[in-house]
């Protein structure tokens, strides 16, 4: 594997089957930067978020990659229960497993699979809705070999 951050791009290519519903798929740095320039809603952002360590010692480390799916939606008609604003993300949410649960990017990682994401946030009209999957992969040093 020549980049660490490979199946960035990998996901986004299968996130754009997701033609149904969203107005844009796109990368982002976090969540809190989303508030500053939510873009057309409903949308689709896929953010890096770290990694775990699962296995492994010497030259060789499995890992687990994290990568937060944020849905945002905005739904003017009420903003005090965000119970429409749920209506609307749900429904969003469910493609997105459904696309990418159990997907492989490639031959180098393992299937995706749904981990703990941070709760809903909600700021200035607008629902921020994290999903997060995990996929495993090996990294190899060169020290010894």
């Amino acid at each position: 594997m020549s980049n660490y951050f490979a199946a960035e791009e990998l996901i986004l290519n299968q996130l754009q089957s997701l033609t149904d519903g969203f107005k844009l798929i796109n990368t982002g740095r976090s969540i809190k930067e989303l508030f500053n320039h939510p873009g057309p809603v409903p949308a689709l952002y896929l953010i890096y978020d770290g990694q775990k360590p699962f296995m492994g010692a010497g030259v060789e480390q499995v890992i687990d990659q994290q990568w937060l799916l944020v849905v945002v939606v905005r739904c003017a008609r009420e903003t005090t229960s965000g119970t429409f604003e749920r209506l609307e993300a749900g429904p969003l949410i469910n493609s997105i497993c459904s696309t990418l649960l159990g997907w492989k990017p490639n031959s180098d990682y393992g299937p995706l699979t749904l981990t703990t994401a941070p709760g809903p946030i909600y700021n200035n009209g607008y629902g921020y809705y994290p999903i997060c999957f995990s996929t495993r992969f090996t990294i190899k040093g060169t020290v010894g070999i």
